[in-house]
Formats: structure tokens, C-alpha cells, sequence
């Protein structure tokens, strides 16, 4: 027999342990599911008009990543915008919780990660200036009511 395949039999041991120990980290890594596909899947939701499911994945994305960032890279040599409180702005507002989106818009302001992209740019101010106007029409309406006085006895 040759050196070399003397020697290839002596390691074939280590290389099927290597094989084995490889092939069986691939598995969870083939069925892990990424962060930046949940956060797909919540515009998509919330593009539906499911808040309460949207919701609840923002909460857990949040939790797991709090800082917003513009053209974050992924797979595919793509890049997404991750703006949470942009999207809870979104949900917050289609249930009529002006106040909060309101909130969650400054939030997303104050990391400045919006700046960098014009169309997300141009979306954010677009859903600021609607909080604005909700807010607006909301406090224009209250303030038309007008409440009969009472005379005191």
C-alpha cells in the first residue's frame, strides 16, 4: 500500500466525524428561520390590514432588535430598510391610535435611519404628515361640540 493511502485510512475516522459534524450543524441552520424574513412577513401583514398578527411580530422583532437601520444587507446581495417603529407607526395609526404613532414616528426619527433612503424618506414624512392631520381633524372635531352649561341652583 502507498503512504498516502495508508494515511487516508488512518484519518478516515476524523474526516467521517468531520463530515458527520458538519452535515448535522447544516440542518438548524437550513431550518432557522431570519429575523429580516419576519420582518418581511409584518409589512406584508400589515399591508393586509392584520394588525393584532403584526402585532405581535413586531413585538418579539423589537425585542430581538431594537435599533432601526437603513439598506441592511441580506442574502442575495439585497438591502432592506429595518424601521420597526416606522411599521408600528403604520399599525398604531390603522387602529386609530394617533398619539402613538405619533410617539413611535418620533422614536424612528431620533435614529435618523430613515435620512438615508428617499423613498423610505419620502414614506415617513408622508405618514407623518397623516398622524398630523388625524391629530388635527381629531381636536378641530372636539373642539365644534359644543356642551350646553348648566345653571347652577
Amino acid at each position: 500500500m502507498s503512504r498516502t493511502l495508508r494515511t487516508i485510512r488512518q484519518l478516515s475516522p476524523f474526516i467521517a466525524l468531520t463530515v458527520a459534524i458538519v452535515a448535522l450543524s447544516a440542518v438548524p441552520a437550513a431550518a432557522q428561520s431570519y429575523w429580516f424574513e419576519d420582518y418581511q412577513r409584518l409589512v406584508v401583514l400589515i399591508d393586509k390590514g392584520q394588525h393584532q398578527e403584526a402585532s405581535k411580530l413586531l413585538d418579539r422583532l423589537v425585542s430581538e432588535r431594537p435599533f432601526p437601520a437603513s439598506c441592511v444587507r441580506i442574502p442575495g446581495d439585497r438591502c432592506i430598510d429595518y424601521l420597526p417603529y416606522y411599521q408600528r407607526a403604520r399599525i398604531e395609526l390603522a387602529l386609530n391610535n394617533t398619539r402613538g404613532a405619533s410617539r413611535s414616528l418620533d422614536i424612528e426619527g431620533a435614529f435618523g435611519a430613515v435620512l438615508r433612503n428617499r423613498r423610505t424618506e419620502r414614506d415617513f414624512l408622508q405618514l407623518r404628515h397623516q398622524v398630523e392631520e388625524t391629530i388635527a381633524a381629531s381636536a378641530q372635531s372636539r373642539s365644534s361640540i359644543v356642551v350646553p352649561a348648566v345653571e347652577p341652583k
